[in-house]
């Protein structure tokens, strides 16, 4: 399953240029979907379009289906604009733990952002989410440089293709 973070009413974090997470984030879920359907994966969207849903209905979602994983897709904001990077984050050890360092090791590969790491992190779609669950940041809309790559397509391709690789190393192994 792929949630595209925010939407709707949510715009998400705000880049420096004023780019909105919410677009990154629906089009970057849109090249993700196509991909693992490529490799023969039934995929689940929370949303397709510019649409609001709450966090627990995000959760709910996801637990009417069988999915093997949730991957929340975001982009990352912070005041300081020289915050560079990506990072994942999992709330449960274990299997999430380790899903979320193959996604981020094959993010930072294909994109060539630099790795900050996998995280714990407490967010609502990771904690009230008992299936296996990642949420990605692929980098800063709040540093200018990054921002203007994260707006390409082919940066969100890449993007996609890392978590795809991540999620395929994760499954295969």
């Amino acid at each position: 399953m792929i949630d595209a973070g925010h939407g709707g009413i949510d715009s998400g974090s705000i880049g420096y240029s004023g780019s909105l997470e919410k677009n990154h984030t629906l089009r970057t879920a849109s090249h993700l979907a196509s991909l693992l359907k490529e490799k023969g994966a039934h995929v689940i969207l929370t949303r397709a379009s510019d649409r609001y849903l709450s966090l627990n209905s995000r959760v709910a979602i996801s637990n009417s289906y069988h999915t093997d994983a949730f991957v929340s897709v975001h982009y990352n904001s912070s005041p300081v604009h020289l915050s560079r990077g990506v990072e994942v984050y999992y709330y449960k050890g274990g299997a999430d733990k380790s899903l979320a360092a193959n996604v981020l090791r094959n993010i930072s590969n294909e994109t060539g952002f630099p790795s900050n790491g996998v995280r714990f992190g407490d967010f609502y779609v990771l904690r009230e989410n008992p299936k296996l669950a990642v949420l990605v940041e692929l980098g800063y809309i709040s540093n200018p440089g990054e921002e203007s790559a994260i707006q390409a397509e082919t940066y969100q391709i890449r993007a996609a293709n890392g978590i795809v690789q991540g999620l395929s190393d994760y499954f295969c192994s």
